[in-house]
C-alpha cells in the first residue's frame, strides 16, 4: 500500500491544499501543487516565511488534500 500511496501523492497534474493552524487554533488554507512525497513519513514542501510556515513552526499537525481530474474530479485527503 506504501508504494501506491507514494504513487498516487507524487503523481502529476494535481492541485493540493495544505491546511493548518496556529498555536491559538487559528486555520489557514494554501493552494501547493508541489510537494513530494519520498517515504511513507517524509513530504518534501517548498515555503517561505509565511503563515503556512509559521503555522506549522507552533503546529506540526496540517491536512494536504490532493485534488486530481480525470473523466471526474476525484481526491484524497493525508493528515
Amino acid at each position: 500500500m506504501t508504494s501506491k500511496l507514494i504513487d498516487y501523492f507524487n503523481k502529476q497534474p494535481r492541485i493540493g491544499v495544505l491546511s493548518t493552524a496556529s498555536k491559538d487554533g487559528m486555520v489557514d488554507s494554501a493552494i501547493f501543487g508541489s510537494p513530494n512525497m519520498i517515504d511513507e513519513k517524509t513530504v518534501v514542501i517548498a515555503t517561505g516565511k509565511n503563515r503556512t510556515f509559521s503555522n506549522l513552526q507552533e503546529n506540526p499537525y496540517a491536512i494536504y488534500m490532493i485534488m486530481e481530474q480525470d473523466t471526474e474530479w476525484k481526491g484524497i485527503r493525508f493528515i
